[in-house]
């Protein structure tokens, strides 16, 4: 498991560290994939995949903060790019990650994502159970992206570098997962001056 060269200077603290961040994430989609992200009305995101001529077989975006801008946001989206995808859903990642909370969820039958990035504003207790059911339930077949806020009022409080808050993560993934992983070192770590980024890739299913 562990982090052999973990960067801890961190991104710039610009727009632009995100930017570099989503392109260098967005080079793991490969055609066909069925991806889950956290976007917003901006859609960066979807604006990336056709930077890099991505093609997804589909695209699932909850967000019921924002639904109806992000919904007419996607709608112009899609008339400018045929054969998109895309399903917003008036729901919270929690919603579509644990589906026994919410019966009517779609995700209750699905079969899971290649991709998923959780861009998350808060810190990790916020949506530590949230992991949890998402491993429980294999949802991620290949790539996982999670972005925290490192500041926790909660439980998880350090004031040492970001591997700590890093290999906190970590010990649920392992303890969790239903897959072997690893972590993508090279992408995880600081980001700007209060989140962090953990990028996982899994593989075969542990025996």
């Amino acid at each position: 498991m562990g982090i052999k060269h973990m960067k801890t200077k961190g991104f710039e603290q610009s727009s632009k560290a995100k930017d570099k961040f989503r392109c260098d994430i967005v080079k793991f989609i490969k055609d066909g994939d069925n991806i889950m992200v956290l976007e917003s009305p901006k859609l960066l995101f979807l604006k990336e995949l056709i930077k890099q001529n991505k093609k997804p077989w589909s695209i699932y975006i909850p967000n019921n903060r924002e639904f109806v801008e992000l919904y007419l946001a996607v709608q112009l989206f899609q008339k400018m790019y045929l054969g998109f995808s895309i399903h917003v859903r008036d729901r919270s990642s929690f919603e579509f990650i644990c589906p026994e909370i919410d019966l009517c969820c779609w995700s209750f039958n699905n079969p899971g994502f290649d991709f998923i990035w959780l861009d998350y504003c808060a810190g990790f207790s916020f949506f530590r159970f949230e992991l949890i059911k998402l491993l429980e339930r294999d949802l991620c077949r290949r790539v996982l992206i999670l972005t925290y806020n490192k500041f926790d009022p909660y439980k998880y409080k350090y004031k040492g570098s970001c591997q700590d808050y890093v290999e906190n993560v970590l010990k649920i993934i392992e303890l969790y997962s239903v897959r072997k992983f690893k972590v993508i070192n090279h992408l995880t770590g600081d980001y700007k001056s209060n989140m962090y980024n953990i990028v996982i890739k899994f593989g075969k299913e542990n025996k």
